[in-house]
């Protein structure tokens, strides 16, 4: 750990250690709400991810939904949002650095990059860490150092392709190591201040990983000059990467609560803020700078929290706590981890920050034992069916449809859209006070057909989390969902999904998590074409979709293309739940070794996530036939089918209530007068 004199220094706090949670910033004096605590411009090394490479401005990280921006410079692999980001840039970069992207372009061009990496793979410890560093470093050195330097150059060269036909050649880890090489480069000055931050002695998630940071160290070696060579030493690169992984901070897009995840960055002035589930300061990135502002009045001595987890809070406890612990290692026993918050709604938002220096009253202290709930075990799903009791009205009636269910629906039944409002707003008044958006599926057999009333309670529901607040539209639109309850009945949903929750805070008193609102109402089915999944849906309720419908993406008719995700591969850039699915060894082997394939109802289990892409072609593509139906005339047409499904949905569900409200809670069990109207307005 470094020394004190390489912090930020400022007239509003002080660094200071604190007993057993490392390091903390604390107010020196009394902090009205709003005031700008903090501006972290320091960014001293960062990576964008590749794949993001033409759609991610590398001056201000600004990204336009994947919308490919207007500068582009493919020779050094480079794009910007303007010319005037494009000039910052290059006025910050001298001719060897820019040398220094085009070797990096050309090599990627030349063997590819590899990013794959299976989850659960053991941490190297530090004396493997070292063992091959200083290997590495020694064969390094002795070919640069030779006679001969054209020999040496073409040995290294081999190097470089033993390691790109071995998969350990990552165009990203390279970017990381070479900017962090350029920063310091260009401002030596910022480096004392990269080395008083906390070091994690076993920094690579696998072999693997390190593997491809010394893969990258000996590229660096080959393709920079003599004077960045020099700074590119293994020692260098190993201190960055030892700081890096509690210390980063999440490059995410601005405009959708970051569901974009493309790179991240260490700004060691902001380290030093620590975590607080009930944070009494707000981050927020403004470009290339990280800027922190006073939620509250803070007074004089109080420690300065952020939170890691983005800026809802509004999740389980046990969620929250065994995804600290997940991902940085601590934990927490703030306030608010201490009481009880059980019934909190909603997954948290995208992670902002990657690791940290500690945290508020936790980290290092105390260690309580916080075990993610195993009530969560989730139980093997039943192939959709009825299970409701003769004593129990339903309007499903099994058997019902006559003539054969097409061969592509793998599934159908009731779907319900909801939205929660953002911590403390009831009534959202615009898009940005909604946290998130659900969906509610209630399968029923293939083959049955709808009667009059209610649907009646199956035990059999499913919800679905989609941590944006509006749905996806178009093919770039890709989401990231996961099921958050399985096999839930009416009573689990009344309890513990759609009403409000009040919980206590000590720094800001009661908190209110708002109740579920309802948006609409209709049927679905899940389909295969051989390829792909899809859902499609008809919306029976609202008649006429309003403009929160609309804002939020629904259409009277609509689908999207469904892929899950394989859990033995990590998840992409921190969308990962703390609890995985526990999928069967005979569903785990259906994946082979795709990381992604057509989501099927078995797929669907507590924890499952899943990518929801849109479809700006309507339910075309979900309700093609399959070819083996087309010559059997019992056989119903896709759309056909669901279309009956729809019309008898209508019928159904007019006679439930006087107003859609009632109709959708009624349908639940519910009484409307204790929920939110179906809000179609803003």
């Amino acid at each position: 750990m470094g020394s004190l004199s390489q912090v930020p220094q400022s007239q509003l706090f002080s660094i200071r250690e604190t007993p057993g949670a490392g390091r903390g910033v604390f107010a020196t004096k009394n902090i009205a709400r709003g005031t700008e605590v903090h501006v972290a411009d320091d960014l001293s090394a960062h990576v964008l991810f590749r794949e993001y490479r033409n759609e991610v401005c590398w001056q201000c990280f600004s990204y336009d939904r994947g919308r490919k921006l207007p500068i582009r410079d493919p020779d050094h692999g480079l794009a910007f949002c303007s010319e005037g980001c494009q000039r910052k840039w290059n006025g910050r970069h001298d001719r060897e650095c820019l040398q220094a992207w085009r070797q990096l372009e050309i090599q990627v061009k030349k063997s590819g990059s590899n990013t794959d990496e299976f989850a659960g793979a053991v941490r190297p410890g530090p004396a493997e860490i070292e063992s091959k560093w200083r290997a590495a470093e020694q064969t390094v050195k002795q070919l640069r150092g030779a006679p001969q330097q054209h020999r040496s150059k073409k040995e290294l060269a081999g190097l470089v392709a033993a390691s790109a036909d071995a998969g350990r050649f990552s165009a990203d880890v390279v970017s990381f190591q070479l900017n962090a090489v350029l920063a310091r480069h260009m401002d030596p000055g910022q480096w004392p201040a990269i080395l008083a931050l906390e070091e994690d002695t076993r920094p690579y998630s696998s072999a693997t990983d390190l593997d491809r940071h010394i893969a990258s160290y000996c590229f660096l070696a080959l393709a920079l000059p003599e004077e960045l060579a020099r700074i590119a030493s293994a020692e260098m690169l190993g201190t960055v990467k030892g700081r890096e992984v509690r210390n980063s901070f999440g490059i995410r897009s601005l405009d959708d609560e970051g569901c974009e995840f493309f790179g991240w960055g260490v700004w060691p002035s902001a380290s030093y803020f620590n975590h607080n589930c009930d944070p009494n300061t707000d981050k927020e990135r403004v470009g290339r700078t990280w800027v922190f502002r006073a939620k509250r009045d803070i007074a004089a001595g109080e420690e300065i929290c952020i939170s890691y987890l983005g800026k809802d809070m509004g999740i389980l406890r046990e969620e929250r706590t065994a995804l600290l612990k997940k991902t940085w290692g601590f934990d927490c026993i703030c306030q608010r981890c201490k009481g009880d918050d059980r019934s909190a709604h909603s997954f948290a938002s995208p992670c902002d920050k990657k690791g940290g220096t500690g945290t508020a009253s936790s980290k290092k202290g105390k260690q309580h034992d916080q075990q993610y709930d195993q009530q969560h075990e989730p139980k093997a799903d039943p192939e959709p069916n009825d299970n409701t009791t003769g004593e129990q009205e339903t309007a499903v009636e099994p058997h019902g449809r006559e003539g054969s269910t097409p061969s592509s629906f793998l599934e159908k039944g009731i779907i319900y859209f909801f939205l929660r409002g953002r911590v403390g707003i009831d009534h959202p008044e615009k898009v940005s006070d909604i946290a998130r958006t659900f969906m509610l599926l209630r399968p029923i057999p293939t083959d049955a057909k709808l009667g009059d009333g209610p649907i009646g309670d199956a035990g059999n529901c499913r919800l679905i989390a989609i941590p944006k607040k509006k749905l996806p539209k178009t093919g770039r639109d890709r989401w990231i969902a996961f099921v958050e309850k399985t096999n839930a009945s009416f009573d689990d949903l009344k309890t513990n999904f759609l009403p409000a929750n009040d919980y206590d805070t000590k720094t800001a008193g009661v908190r209110h998590s708002p109740p579920a609102v309802p948006l609409a109402q209709g049927v679905y089915a899940l389909t295969t074409t051989g390829r792909e999944s899809h859902m499609a849906y008809m919306i029976t309720l609202p008649n006429d979709l309003g403009e929160v419908q609309s804002t939020i993406g629904l259409k009277e008719k609509g689908s999207w293309i469904l892929s899950t995700r394989n859990p033995q591969y990590p998840a992409p850039g921190n969308t990962g739940l703390p609890e995985g699915p526990k999928y069967s060894q005979e569903v785990l082997d259906e994946f082979r070794s795709l990381r992604w394939m057509g989501t099927v109802p078995k797929h669907l289990v507590l924890n499952a996530q899943f990518l929801l892409v849109g479809e700006s072609s309507g339910i075309q593509k979900a309700m093609e036939s399959d070819e083996k139906d087309k010559d059997n005339d019992d056989t119903h047409d896709p759309i056909e089918e669901m279309e009956e499904l729809e019309h008898e949905d209508v019928k159904r569900m007019e006679h439930l209530g006087k107003t859609d409200s009632d109709a959708i809670f009624l349908d639940l069990e519910a009484y409307a007068k204790d929920h939110p109207q179906l809000q179609t307005e803003f």
